[in-house]
């Protein structure tokens, strides 16, 4: 005998993620995890792996569910094998749980979901986080052409597609021939207590007068994140007068296969020798340090001068906004919707992404304005305060997921 679903239950809500991992995706799949009013909804986490720093902060009242390892064992490998295992195995946790409404967030979420969800008859609703036409050739290497047919279908099936920025939104539309009524464009939100935690008992900021200018660059060590882009605007700092060089400290926070490149380039230059100078009293070599991945990335923020993101492609970077959010300097490109994050006042010193030129000349106008650094923080934190409030953006999604559940919206 079938079971009449109670309307007053909470709403279960399946949240779909790769990992726990520290990037910006995880970090916003935690906050829903935190924010969901419990009254209204019963979140779960779908993880394909049971990994990441971000795993031990779920809230306790959190199932959490491991995808199986489809990849290992002695079994043919043939193009749709793994992801037509991972999808039954889905339907089955999908009917066990009696999950209402899916939220998969990333494209590798997306595909995972869209037929479970459609052999289960549950909703989803999918967020796109990066602009589509840069992202899924750069990070995929295989069946490119095959995946973007497979994600246009998943996202003409989805209740609400989300994106988190204009540019995001107006990719996802032409890559994938979607209408672009069918995309909300829902901007990241900000824990500002959560993150005032994170940033509790840092040491003091540093910048005094003859040392080094304190830069931190917050991010995953893969091609899209430039990194290389940024050593190479180092050695531009570094060229013309010595009285006008530019000696910097430089902390690389996160992990990820570029890493070992990167070690090379700083050993290359001799940037890996704190003690390395041509003057006495004054450095004038750069320091690079690479710090891994770190639970607490808004202690090394505000320790900071800056926070420096020279990214080739963003959807809405999170670590921008928490720098905004905590008053520290923002030095980045105008890649992906970036730019959107400013609105009428300046809040950025801002380079083109991949012209190392730019990025020096922007490092190098933050050292030297004073003032203008004091504006844009301030600029800063009251965009942070008026367009990436977390309750308010929570209430939203909350409301998307409702609908999309059959619920109506109760406010």
């Amino acid at each position: 005998m079938a079971v009449t679903p109670d309307p007053n239950a909470p709403i279960r809500v399946l949240l779909m993620i790769g990992s726990m991992d520290g990037g910006g995706s995880e970090r916003q799949i935690l906050h829903l995890l935190r924010h969901l009013d419990r009254a209204r909804f019963a979140p779960h986490l779908y993880l394909k792996r049971a990994e990441g720093i971000f795993l031990k902060a779920v809230p306790p009242d959190v199932p959490v569910h491991v995808a199986s390892d489809f990849a290992t064992g002695n079994q043919r490998n043939w193009p749709g094998r793994i992801h037509r295992q991972e999808s039954r195995e889905l339907a089955t946790l999908l009917r066990d749980e009696q999950i209402d409404v899916v939220y998969d967030r990333t494209y590798h979420m997306t595909l995972t979901a869209s037929s479970a969800c459609r052999r289960c008859r549950v909703p989803r609703v999918s967020t796109i986080v990066s602009p589509p036409s840069h992202a899924l050739p750069m990070v995929e290497k295989k069946f490119i052409a095959w995946k973007r047919r497979l994600l246009a279908v998943a996202y003409r099936r989805s209740f609400q597609v989300i994106a988190v920025s204009r540019q995001s939104a107006e990719s996802a539309a032409q890559f994938y021939g979607l209408s672009p009524n069918r995309i909300r464009v829902i901007p990241n939100p900000i824990d500002l207590d959560a993150l005032r935690n994170d940033a509790a008992d840092a040491e003091t900021r540093i910048g005094q007068q003859h040392q080094r200018l304190r830069l931190v660059c917050v991010a995953r060590m893969t091609p899209e994140k430039g990194h290389e882009v940024l050593l190479a605007s180092l050695r531009k700092l570094q060229s013309g007068p010595v009285a006008n060089r530019i000696a910097v400290q430089l902390d690389l926070v996160g992990d990820g296969p570029l890493r070992p490149k990167l070690q090379k380039i700083v050993a290359s230059n001799g940037w890996n020798d704190p003690t390395a100078t041509s003057e006495p009293g004054r450095p004038t070599n750069h320091w690079v340090r690479f710090l891994g991945r770190s639970e607490r990335p808004a202690a090394h923020m505000v320790t900071a001068d800056a926070l420096v993101l020279p990214s080739l492609f963003e959807g809405m970077p999170n670590v921008v906004l928490e720098a905004l959010a905590l008053k520290v300097p923002v030095i980045c490109t105008t890649a992906g919707g970036t730019p959107e994050i400013q609105r009428d006042k300046p809040i950025a010193f801002w380079a083109g992404q991949g012209n190392a030129d730019q990025l020096a000349a922007a490092i190098a106008a933050m050292s030297r304005n004073p003032e203008r650094v004091s504006r844009h923080v301030e600029n800063g934190f009251d965009v942070i305060e008026q367009h990436h409030n977390m309750r308010r953006t929570t209430e939203r999604i909350e409301d998307i997921l409702s609908a999309a559940a059959g619920r109506g919206i109760d406010r």
